[in-house]
């Protein structure tokens, strides 16, 4: 019986220690320093791949979608989420991988650091001293008694912390200081942290709206959106509306802005926030960041029958090819034309009744194909159309150039690690001055009686940063404690 008890508490004692042996090995391996150098390689080349691979947050869904057309390895990339990589599970990954072993690293860190600070001072032998880069030999014509006192006193006065041990001293200055490195590790641990918060929970879409035109915040709104593993459609379908667009906007202290648009958002009836975007101001809404993306003309082309009634129509986005032009292409209603239209606005602009501006006399150069033939190309002014043929019950039917406003693109950011990434960043500053305008210095002595009676004063120390300051320091001391002993010695 007594055998079979000491078998049990054998193998449970074995059990255990096999626990602790693998929770040992595991932080062996989130403490070293060479994950730590993987890792740090595999967010390069995620990033890399990230600016290899087209993403999508990049280019518009019609830019997108013909580039898929046009290459196989984009829509394996796509599918494989190399597309949207840094919202994709192998980066968020390798970051929580990243910030377990800034963790680790950091607590070892942080207790090496408390530890050093309860140990107090370690006293040390004169040939300990003579080993350290700044020491000396000094002789004194005073009593070893008064001259301790004075290297005491001395010490004091240049704000060194002192402890002595019979004939021998250790001082240290700015010991806190040794918190800094800890410090910003665990700052860089926030900042990590932070990304990640915000990371898995972030949504970045954009709004194209024609002047006058409300969007809701909703999935099937956004022209291009980008969702973190996360944020489950947490949509909140409130409305922003483009009230103006500003081509060329100023401040209310007259301070020229350039583009701006002027944004209305609504919950439900209510008008809960009404704001300015432009390239340096942002609208903010709860934990929402709004901001001016790109912007073009809008043309609205109408095709009507010959009674003059509307069949269909719309704005038509037309954005800028870099020469004063701006271009699109869109197909005309159910008539199998495609039509490509070359918009030259006027730069001259009046604003209208309606509450929006126009330039005076813009223009479109229509051109319409069909099945890849051009079938008609022609030059429009505003309130002009040109006759596409008859068609069964519509007759006469005219498409034509009635309108021009502009659009904007909206980006809407929700991205609640923002505030703390920003907060982790001023602390990591703030830690990085206590590391290295606090950098600690220590010193030790030991004062002992020579042969012919006259105390000997063995000195030396060491700093953790700025050696050649410390050397200017300690010379400097040594020429104080000589001043104030021979004073006291007169």
């Amino acid at each position: 019986m007594i055998l079979m008890i000491v078998s049990q508490k054998t193998k449970t004692g074995t059990f255990m220690d096999e626990i602790n042996n693998r929770i040992k090995m595991i932080a062996r391996f989130f403490r070293s320093r060479k994950l730590t150098i993987y890792l740090l390689i595999l967010v390069i080349l995620v990033s890399v791949l990230g600016s290899i691979i087209p993403q999508e947050h990049i280019y518009s869904p019609a830019t997108l979608e013909e580039m898929l057309e046009q290459s196989e390895f984009l829509v394996l990339m796509q599918k494989i989420g190399f597309t949207a990589i840094f919202t994709s599970w192998l980066f968020f990954s390798i970051m929580f991988l990243l910030y377990l072993n800034t963790i680790f690293c950091t607590y070892d860190m942080f207790k090496n650091t408390i530890r050093k600070i309860k140990k107090g001072s370690d006293f040390k032998k004169k040939d300990e001293i003579d080993g350290f880069a700044n020491h000396t030999v000094v002789v004194f014509g005073t009593t070893s008694d008064s001259t301790r006192d004075k290297v005491v006193s001395n010490l004091k006065m240049r704000r060194y912390s002192v402890e002595q041990d019979g004939n021998r001293i250790a001082a240290i200055k700015n010991r806190l200081g040794v918190l800094g490195t800890p410090a910003f590790h665990l700052c860089i641990l926030l900042v990590l942290g932070a990304i990640l918060y915000g990371g898995v929970g972030r949504m970045e879409g954009r709004l194209q709206l024609v002047e006058g035109q409300t969007l809701y915040e909703q999935h099937q709104d956004y022209m291009y959106v980008a969702e973190g593993p996360l944020f489950d459609e947490k949509h909140r379908n409130y409305g922003v509306l483009l009230e103006r667009f500003h081509p060329q906007y100023e401040d209310k202290k007259n301070v020229y802005r350039g583009a701006a648009s002027e944004l209305v958002i609504t919950d439900g009836d209510k008008v809960v926030k009404r704001d300015v975007v432009h390239s340096n101001h942002l609208v903010i809404y709860e934990d929402v960041s709004l901001f001016q993306n790109e912007y073009g003309f809008a043309p609205l082309f109408l095709l009507k029958n010959e009674t003059g009634a509307v069949i269909s129509g719309s704005y038509v986005y037309a954005e800028d090819d870099g020469s004063g032009r701006y271009m699109t292409v869109f197909p005309v209603a159910d008539t199998g034309l495609v039509a490509q239209i070359t918009l030259y606005p006027n730069s001259s602009r009046r604003i209208l009744e309606s509450g929006y501006d126009i330039p005076p006399n813009p223009q479109v150069y229509l051109e319409l194909f069909e099945g890849g033939q051009p079938v008609f190309d022609g030059v429009l002014g505003l309130d002009q159309m040109v006759v596409l043929g008859s068609y069964p019950d519509a007759g006469e039917v005219t498409l034509g150039f009635y309108d021009l406003k502009q659009w904007s693109i909206i980006a809407v950011v929700i991205d609640r690690g923002v505030p703390y990434i920003f907060g982790g960043i001023y602390l990591a500053v703030l830690s990085m001055m206590v590391m290295f305008f606090f950098s600690p210095r220590h010193l030790w002595a030991v004062v002992e009686e020579g042969e012919d009676g006259r105390p000997v004063l063995y000195i030396g120390g060491k700093s953790d940063r700025y050696k050649s300051s410390f050397e200017v320091e300690f010379n400097n001391l040594i020429e104080g404690i000589e001043e104030a002993v021979q004073d006291g010695a007169a």
